[in-house]
């Protein structure tokens, strides 16, 4: 009588950016296949980080917008609220105006880009849909940041409170020497001036740590 034979076989776990997928993961507007898709996972890779970010959180299930009766609290922060839809991109910058950002890969490579100034939540949030449906378009941003943005002619301080959440986020965030930066975003010495100091004010910090 032969005996039978047991292969007996061990898969790799799928290695991703976890902290990228963290945030999307509790982004209640991505599903679950279109994150899979995007991390190129299988189902038990999916089970496999899914429940990392549930044990890191305290939540019990992923964020989705679907599911109204979902409170989810990460770090004191509401991450899903009721009968609210998240403003995703967009920004408040002081009383009255509003900014709208996105943000395109992860880490060192990192971009972040601005999309105007707007003076109420509801244009922004009209820019913001037109943007998304145009896959964020660079003339399309243009031309919504002329029709319906603040005006741009304005001093430097306010220029940059504009461009601040951009500037912080390559500060921090990226390799680029702040020459770099503010060639990138057409920064001018006395804006420079302005976000330097909103940095010290912000963060307790003194100096720029490279990563």
């Amino acid at each position: 009588m032969s005996k039978p034979n047991f292969i007996i076989t061990t898969r790799t776990i799928v290695d991703v950016d976890y902290e990228a997928f963290k945030e999307d993961f509790l982004n209640p507007y991505l599903k679950v296949d279109y994150l899979k898709e995007k991390y190129g996972m299988s189902n038990s890779d999916w089970r496999y980080y899914r429940n990392m970010v549930l044990e890191d959180t305290g939540l019990s299930r992923k964020p989705s917008y679907n599911r109204m009766d979902c409170v989810s609290v990460v770090n004191d922060k509401c991450v899903h609220k009721p009968d609210k839809k998240p403003d995703l991109h967009i920004r408040k910058v002081d009383d009255n105006n509003y900014i709208i950002v996105k943000s395109y890969g992860h880490g060192s490579n990192r971009d972040t880009k601005y999309h105007g100034r707007y003076p109420d939540i509801e244009t922004a949030r009209m820019v913001r849909d037109k943007l998304i449906e145009c896959d964020w378009d660079y003339n399309v941003s243009a031309y919504l940041k002329n029709k319906y943005g603040v005006d741009r002619k304005k001093p430097a301080y306010l220029k940059a409170l504009d461009i601040y959440p951009v500037f912080e986020d390559y500060y921090f965030h990226s390799k680029l020497k702040i020459t770099e930066i503010c060639d990138k975003l057409n920064i001018t010495l006395r804006m420079y001036e302005y976000l330097i100091q909103m940095i010290r004010e912000n963060h307790d910090v003194q100096r720029r740590n490279i990563l």
